[in-house]
Parts: structure tokens; C-alpha cells; sequence
């Protein structure tokens, strides 16, 4: 063989292998080659991209904390407040937290007294049946109260549905 020859002007006949080499070898079925040519990007189960094409991006979810408490998902939102879960990172305790903003509660009539007034009956009441209240905060610069009240597993839906017939007794 010549040492200036390329790889293209090999013909498959001048190669000679080694037979006690490649006598253990057995054949492999089962391999389906594929030519990137002949087929279409949406039948394969990845394709090829050009490296301008990717878009790297750390997502990395910040925390907000209000006072002693981390801030989690929303639970639920109604006309004058949003709900979400908190943790209080002093006792690992789960928390919801009622966010209400001053600005929402002057559009509604009588909206700041009705809050008042639902915490002055959440501090007062004192059931095993009733959510108890835990923090009341104010932040001045946003305008914004939460209401830190104990975190409820399931709701009054979950509890009518696991029910027979869908009431209470």
C-alpha cells in the first residue's frame, strides 16, 4: 500500500483483515443505519440543530420572603385578595397567606372594614373546625396586608366528594 494513498482510493478487495482477529465476531442483526439525507426531521425521535439555534437558560425560581415566611404557589384568588401557601421557617409550619391589596379594598364598599373585621373574629374564635389565625402584616411600601392563617389540607369540596352521596350528614 502506498502512504500517500487516501482513505477514498482504498478498494474494499486490497484490505486484508486478520481472520483469527475477528473469528470470535458474530454477525449483528437488528441495526438499521440511518442517512440523515433521506429522511424526514419529524420521524426521528431527535434531530439536529445548529448551535445558534440554542437558547440556554438557567431557570432558577427565586424565593420571596415576607417577614419569617417563604412565599409558595397561589391556592386561590377571589374579588378583593389572592391565597397562597406559605412556610414559616421558624417551625417548618405550612402556612396560607391572604394578600390583599389597599387599593382593591377602597374600590369595594366597605372593603377595609370587612378586613378589619375578619381578623378581629379570627383572633376571637378559637375552634378545632375553624382556621385559626396566625400573623397579620403590613408592608407601607406596597400597600399590601397578609393575613397568615393555617394551612388546610383538601377543601370543603374534597370533603363533599368523598362523601357517599355527596352531602354531610
Amino acid at each position: 500500500m502506498d502512504s500517500n494513498m487516501t482513505f477514498d482510493e482504498f478498494e474494499t478487495d486490497e484490505i486484508e483483515l486478520n481472520s483469527e482477529l475477528f473469528s470470535d465476531l458474530k454477525p449483528v442483526s437488528g441495526v438499521t443505519w440511518i442517512n440523515d439525507e433521506d429522511n424526514d426531521e419529524t420521524e426521528l425521535g431527535f434531530h439536529r440543530v445548529n448551535s445558534d439555534q440554542i437558547i440556554y437558560q438557567t431557570k432558577k425560581k427565586r424565593f420571596k420572603m415576607i417577614g419569617k415566611y417563604v412565599m409558595g404557589d397561589m391556592l386561590g384568588e377571589g374579588s378583593y385578595a389572592k391565597v397562597k401557601e406559605m412556610l414559616d421557617t421558624e417551625t417548618l409550619c405550612r402556612r396560607a397567606v391572604k394578600i390583599l391589596k389597599k387599593r382593591k379594598l377602597r374600590r369595594i364598599p366597605n372593603g377595609e372594614e370587612n378586613v378589619k373585621r375578619e381578623i378581629q373574629l379570627l383572633k376571637r374564635l378559637k375552634h378545632k373546625n375553624v382556621i385559626q389565625l396566625v400573623d397579620v402584616m403590613y408592608n407601607d411600601e406596597k400597600q399590601k396586608m397578609y393575613i397568615v392563617m393555617e394551612f388546610c389540607v383538601g377543601g370543603l369540596q374534597d370533603m363533599l366528594e368523598s362523601t357517599p352521596h355527596k352531602k354531610f350528614p
